[in-house]
C-alpha cells in the first residue's frame, strides 16, 4: 500500500469510528461500512456500490462480491424491524443471512421494497432475475438491469416518473421513450454503444447541448413537474455532510445559506439530474435518458450540474448555439449548488478516501460560489 493510500485508509477508519461513536443506536453500523468486518460476517469480500443511511434508524448497502453477485447488507436500530425484513425476504424466496440480531444480508431479489416488482416481472425466475445483468442497484429505490435488447428499470412503489420522457420522445426530442412493463417496471430499448461519461466525444456533447436547449424551450405546465426547492436541497445537502463529517458542518451550512438565494429569472423544464452519463451515443447521434428528477428550475440548474459532474464543456457550446445567452456568474452559482448537492456522494458510494473527497468537493463549491 502506498503512503497516500495508507493515509486515506487511516482517515476513513478514523471518520468511521467517529461516526459509530455518534450513533450508538446502530451498533452494527461498522459491520456494514467496514470492509474487513463485513467480509468476516459474510464469509467473503464485497465492495460497496451505494449506501442509504438514516442516523439512529438504519443503514443499508448495495454490495457486490468477487463473483459479480449483487447483495444488500443492512443494519437496523430496532431488532423488530430486522425481523420484519427477514420475513419479507423469506416471502420473496430466500432466507437472509443473519449477521447479528439487528443486521442481515440477502440477494437483490429479496430487497424489502423492490421484491414485489421483481416477482411480478420475473415470476419463478426472480431469484436469477431472468438472467438479466445488474447494471445499477440502489437499495429500496431502484434496480436497473440489462436484458438482450432492453434496459429494464424497476422501482419501489410510486418511485418512477416517466411521463416527461414519453412526452418529449413523442414530440421528436432525442429521448428514449419508456414502455411500461408493469406498474413499477419500465423497459427502454438498449441503444448506442456507451454514454458521454465513458467516451471522448466532443461532437456528441455539442449535440447533447443543442438537444437540452430544445428541451428547455418545451412547454411543461401540463406535465405536472415539481418546482425546484433549492433552499430545501441546499439544507439537506449540508446536513448530509455534517452528519458524516461534523468538522465541516459550519462551512457546509454557511455555503447552503449563501446558495439558497441564487437568483431565478425564469424556470424551464429541466432534466434534474443532467450529467454526461445521462447521454447515450452511437458515435454519431445521441439519446437522453432518465427524466425521473425532471423539475421546473432555472436553465443553469441543469448546466451547472453537468459541469459539477465533470462533463465536457463542449456541451455548453451546443447549448449556447441553440439557446439564449447565459449568465456566466449565475452559471457558476448553480455549479456551486450542484457541487454542494453532490459533495456527500463519496460516502454514499463507499469511496476509500471519502472524508478527503467530501472536503475537496466542498472546497470546490466554496471557490465557485457567487
Amino acid at each position: 500500500m502506498t503512503a497516500s493510500a495508507l493515509r486515506a485508509s487511516r482517515s476513513a477508519s478514523t471518520a468511521l469510528q467517529s461516526l459509530a461513536e455518534r450513533d450508538p443506536a446502530l451498533p452494527d453500523l461498522p459491520l456494514v461500512l467496514d470492509d474487513r468486518r463485513r467480509a468476516d460476517a459474510l464469509g467473503r469480500a464485497t465492495t460497496i456500490e451505494w449506501l442509504r443511511y438514516k442516523p439512529g434508524t438504519s443503514i443499508v448497502a448495495a454490495v457486490r462480491d468477487a463473483a459479480d453477485r449483487p447483495l444488500w447488507v443492512a443494519a437496523y436500530a430496532e431488532t423488530a424491524t430486522a425481523a420484519k425484513v427477514a420475513v419479507r425476504a423469506g416471502q420473496a424466496g430466500a432466507e437472509p443471512t443473519r449477521l447479528s440480531s439487528g443486521a442481515l444480508a440477502g440477494p437483490v431479489h429479496t430487497d424489502r421494497l423492490l421484491s414485489g416488482a421483481i416477482t411480478r416481472v420475473f415470476g419463478s425466475a426472480a431469484a436469477h432475475l431472468g438472467g438479466a445483468e445488474v447494471i445499477r442497484y440502489n437499495p429500496y429505490r431502484r434496480l436497473v438491469l440489462r436484458t438482450a435488447d432492453h434496459a429494464l428499470k424497476l422501482t419501489s412503489p410510486g418511485g418512477a416518473r416517466h411521463a416527461v420522457a414519453a412526452a418529449l420522445a413523442a414530440e421528436g426530442h432525442p429521448v428514449l421513450a419508456p414502455v411500461r412493463v408493469e406498474r413499477d417496471a419500465w423497459a427502454f430499448p438498449w441503444w448506442g454503444d456507451g454514454d458521454l461519461a465513458r467516451r471522448d466525444a466532443p461532437e456528441q456533447a455539442v449535440r447533447a447541448g443543442r438537444a437540452l436547449a430544445a428541451i428547455h424551450a418545451a412547454p411543461f405546465d401540463r406535465l405536472g413537474v415539481p418546482t425546484l426547492d433549492a433552499a430545501g436541497i441546499a439544507r439537506t445537502s449540508a446536513a448530509a455532510i455534517a452528519t458524516v463529517l461534523p468538522r465541516l458542518a459550519g462551512r457546509a451550512h454557511a455555503l447552503a445559506a449563501r446558495l439558497s438565494g441564487l437568483p431565478v429569472a425564469s424556470r424551464v423544464l429541466c432534466h434534474g439530474d443532467w450529467s454526461a452519463d445521462q447521454v447515450l451515443t452511437d458515435g454519431t447521434e445521441v439519446r437522453i435518458i432518465d427524466f425521473d428528477r425532471a423539475v421546473a428550475a432555472p436553465r443553469e440548474h441543469d448546466l451547472g450540474a453537468y459541469l459539477a459532474a465533470g462533463g465536457d464543456a463542449a456541451m455548453l457550446e451546443g447549448y449556447r448555439a441553440g439557446s439564449a445567452r447565459l449568465d456566466d456568474d449565475l452559471l457558476r452559482g448553480w455549479q456551486a449548488f450542484a457541487q454542494l448537492q453532490r459533495a456527500s456522494a463519496p460516502f454514499r458510494r463507499g469511496a476509500a478516501d471519502w472524508p478527503a473527497e467530501i472536503e475537496r468537493a466542498l472546497r470546490r463549491a466554496e471557490e465557485l460560489r457567487p
